[in-house]
């Protein structure tokens, strides 16, 4: 740990509600191996001018040019505070027919509601329609939002501990 001191570094992980409200996605939960860093909103990591071959980059150069058809995004969902957190994703759908998944939820204490991730079709996320998400709970409504939820400038994780 010495090693980082000169650098600012310090041990940390964040709770699971911290790491929602800041939009941090978590692999296995948020990101699976068959998702692409266009579809979870992390293609300013995808440099194709820094290595002249890795794995992937042919579909890495033909989805950045084709795009993609769903897209992780912020959601609010209704409803009173949820008792258990999703150990398996969450079906989100529009007059019966399934648009995506939510993939993390909880409640924020900050700012008093349900909120989580969802990756959807990306023709619906700008809509102002209220979906339907499907949890263990019963049925709420979900609707859209940017991520992250707060913190836009990443001032927290820069604050000191002590």
């Amino acid at each position: 740990m010495e090693a980082g001191i000169p650098f600012g570094l310090r041990p940390g992980s964040p709770n699971r509600i911290r790491r929602i409200e800041g939009g941090v996605l978590d692999y296995g939960s948020d990101i699976l191996s068959e998702n692409n860093p266009y579809e979870m909103g992390l293609e300013r990591l995808v440099s194709m001018s820094k290595s002249a071959n890795f794995m992937g980059k042919d579909a890495l150069i033909e989805i950045s040019y084709s795009g993609v058809s769903k897209k992780i995004t912020g959601v609010f969902m209704s409803g009173p505070i949820f008792e258990k957190h999703n150990e398996h994703r969450w079906p989100v759908s529009l007059k019966g027919n399934r648009v995506g998944e939510v993939t993390s939820a909880v409640f924020s204490q900050k700012l008093q509601r349900n909120i989580g991730f969802a990756l959807v079709d990306v023709d619906i996320i700008e809509t102002n329609v209220k979906f339907d998400v499907d949890n263990p709970e019963g049925v709420r409504k979900l609707e859209f939002t940017q991520l992250p939820f707060i913190d836009k400038k990443k001032s927290i994780p820069r604050r000191r501990l002590r």
